[in-house]
């Protein structure tokens, strides 16, 4: 008699319970990001259409720069995080939150004085493109800014989205209303929009921490040993994400210097319309670092690439889907949302663009396999292939062909750093064993 074969109740009753947890974390998912996106893509619209190119373009060099912290943020501090409160391995510390807490807010602040001294710098012997007043502006709203990012990472970790969607509906209800109360006086810009969202970000993250004020209070006695295990983690990611970010947000400053505002600004205006997707795929994105951890963690290799295969084949039909939709009305799409005919010029730049993000959310799903599987230091060097190849092509090509040729630049970095993912991943899914050595 074998006992342990025999009752399969219990395996059927935990699948259920699993898979009820992630269709209704995927919902919950969605729901959030399509408010963060939505406000997002309200705001820059409202931009492009009541203040024209250039307020437009300086908005996006602004949240380019904000990204890049918020990459810095989630390779640091929450994407360590969501690995390690995940795995049934690590006897969990019931304050690492605490500690996690206090690593974001060390780490947020550096990043605001990093950035007033480049503000001061700006101010002082930067070229005229460069603005310090907008540097300045960003130095202050980032901690806000980033807070909301914090809260939401925490839900997404724990695989709990409530208070990420109520946080994220505070910040959109408070953002907008800023927005159209600013378009009403005729005061919208692309500084005052930030106002608006930070002050949306403040208010909806002060009152998160408020109300956990027992359980969240930042603990510092631990914070040297987690900062150092957070780093030699997430060094690794550090570098991917940076290079990556760089990879699809720098070439709006190549194209600050060598096109101007107004070529920066129409360029700004294909990548939003390239971002609609973005409800879908940063609600995939949110859930598939710490699924993954768990897929790994309780089926080995085989359990991971199934869950990675699958992923990838539903988000690659879907963008494909919106490839082929943007190829067809990409220049209808640019007059209806912007309201004017200039913008029309970037059409070719948009529908490169947008196999471009083909090309990244195909690598992406590999990138969170890798980081399963702890091979950080693969898509360092995939992310750094794919940004070498875009900066070796983009000033040639923007200087031949202005925003389609960054475009084309962007389609070559990304293709390039999902090749080398996929291929670096089907090494070691066909044999384990060398792992150590990719």
């Amino acid at each position: 008699m074998c006992p342990v074969a025999t009752p399969p109740a219990p395996r059927a009753r935990s699948t259920s319970i699993t898979s009820k947890l992630i269709l209704t974390n995927g919902s919950l998912s969605l729901i959030d990001q399509i408010v963060v996106s939505g406000s997002r893509f309200a705001t820059t619209i409202a931009i492009g259409r009541f203040c024209g190119v250039e307020e437009l373009a300086n908005y996006s060099l602004l949240m380019s720069l904000f990204l890049l912290a918020l990459g810095i943020q989630q390779s640091l501090v929450m994407g360590p995080f969501s690995i390690f409160s995940n795995r049934s391995s690590e006897n969990a510390d019931p304050d690492y939150p605490r500690t996690v807490l206090a690593l974001f807010w060390l780490l947020a602040l550096s990043m605001s004085l990093v950035v007033t001294g480049g503000a001061g710098i700006a101010a002082l012997v930067g070229p005229a493109q460069l603005n310090g007043t907008m540097l300045a502006l960003l130095a202050i709203c980032l901690p806000a800014l980033l807070a909301r990012e914090l809260v939401r990472q925490l839900g997404f970790a724990a695989l709990n989205l409530r208070d990420a969607v109520i946080t994220d509906t505070i910040v959109a209800c408070v953002q907008l209303t800023g927005i159209l109360l600013l378009v009403l006086n005729g005061m919208l810009d692309a500084y005052t929009a930030v106002i608006a969202t930070s002050l949306g970000t403040a208010i909806a993250s002060g009152l998160y921490f408020y109300r956990r004020r027992s359980r969240l209070t930042p603990r510092t006695s631990m914070l040297a040993a987690v900062a150092r295990r957070h780093w030699n983690f997430g060094r690794w990611n550090l570098g991917s994400q940076v290079a990556e970010l760089l990879t699809w947000h720098s070439l709006s400053w190549i194209l600050l210097f060598q096109v101007g505002l107004e070529g920066t600004g129409i360029f700004a205006a294909c990548m939003t319309i390239v971002a609609l997707l973005n409800p879908v795929l940063l609600a995939a994105n949110n859930l598939m670092a710490p699924h993954a951890a768990r897929a790994f963690d309780q089926g080995g290799i085989a359990s991971l690439r199934r869950m990675i295969f699958q992923a990838t084949c539903g988000l690659g039909a879907l963008v494909g889907v919106f490839c082929c939709v943007i190829a067809i009305f990409g220049q209808d799409l640019l007059e209806l949302i912007y309201g004017s005919p200039s913008y029309a010029s970037g059409v070719g730049a948009l529908i490169i663009a947008s196999f471009a993000l083909l090309a990244e959310v195909i690598g992406d799903t590999a990138n969170h396999a890798l980081r399963a599987l702890d091979h950080p230091h693969v898509n360092l060097r995939s992310s750094c292939l794919g940004l070498v190849v875009m900066l070796i092509l983009a000033v040639p090509l923007i200087h031949s062909l202005q925003i389609t040729g960054a475009a084309l630049a962007l389609l070559a970095g990304s293709s390039a750093t999902s090749w080398a993912r996929w291929h670096a991943l089907l090494a070691i899914s066909a044999d384990p064993s060398e792992e150590e050595t990719l």
